[in-house]
């Protein structure tokens, strides 16, 4: 338990974890939860040392291989989620050309419109309006590539 302890310690030392209100009258039980409802890991925090962009590539294609598997895991269930969700459910590709400030401008505003959504849905959520309200991923990647 104490190796828990000092890793949930390490994760709020980094702003990953925070305290959470005790969910028992258990004085020796500490609660916590994430400081976020996501993770952003930005390139230029793994540049300075060959280790951590070698850990930053393992991640990222960790992460890749999460989401792919999601994604196919829900190709595998399409039909059992009614035709108002597999109209809704898309899946695009799109082939820009786009310079490097032309790509981070396209990058803030996709953020912009999916945290106005977020906070829309978490709204009406907390307002009682629960019936219908799935979670929903929206994998987006955007990056050079040459033909």
């Amino acid at each position: 338990m104490s190796l828990v302890s000092y890793h949930l310690r390490k994760l709020a030392e980094h702003g990953l974890v925070e305290e959470a209100e005790p969910r028992s009258a258990d004085g020796r039980e500490r609660w916590w939860q994430p400081s976020s409802d996501g993770v952003s890991i930005r390139d230029e925090d793994f540049q300075d040392a060959p280790e951590k962009a070698a850990a930053h590539l393992a991640a990222s294609r960790m992460f890749l291989e999460q989401r792919a598997e999601m994604y196919l895991g829900y190709l595998g269930e399409r039909s059992d989620w009614g035709p108002e969700w597999s109209e809704a459910a898309h899946d695009s590709e799109s082939l820009l050309r786009l310079t490097a400030d032309e790509l981070a401008e396209l990058k803030k505003d996709l953020h912009d419109l999916l945290k106005r959504y977020d906070e829309q849905g978490r709204a009406r959520e907390a307002a009682g309006e629960k019936e219908g309200r799935e979670h929903v991923a929206l994998h987006v990647y955007g990056f050079p590539f040459r033909v």
